[in-house]
């Protein structure tokens, strides 16, 4: 199957590492964005947590666990002016997540991610935002 030989061929890049400190760091800096994160998340800070959320992105796309159709999609997303989008879980399966200010926004992203081909659902979680 191409997407597990694919999958698997990543996993090995990264374990393969031929310039360890160059990964380290990467790795390190996502550990920072994280906690950045957290902090932004507990601030009602959206707009901090999606430029974080972006730069995340690229980190990620840097290990190889991105696809180009994550790509697309988090391009799109982004287009439609989403706040920040990423890759979610392990990287390499095609889901990703976009961050948007409301529900009407969110239903704009979603819409584009669907007509762009992707398959999208909007959800929110509980809170009040900045």
């Amino acid at each position: 199957d191409l997407h597990v030989r694919s999958r698997r061929q990543r996993q090995m890049c990264i374990r393969d590492r031929r310039q360890p400190q160059i990964y380290d760091k990467i790795f390190d800096d996502i550990d920072n964005l994280t906690l950045r994160g957290v902090a932004a998340i507990q601030d009602n800070d959206i707009a901090t947590l999606g430029e974080l959320m972006n730069i995340n992105q690229g980190l990620l796309n840097a290990l190889l666990v991105s696809t180009p159709e994550l790509e697309r999609g988090i391009q799109l997303a982004r287009d439609t002016g989403a706040l920040g989008a990423k890759l979610t879980g392990g990287g390499g399966g095609g889901a990703m997540l976009a961050l948007c200010e409301g529900e009407a926004h969110a239903e704009e992203v979603t819409k584009t991610l669907n007509s762009g081909g992707l398959t999208a659902m909007a959800f929110s979680f509980g809170g009040q935002v900045k």
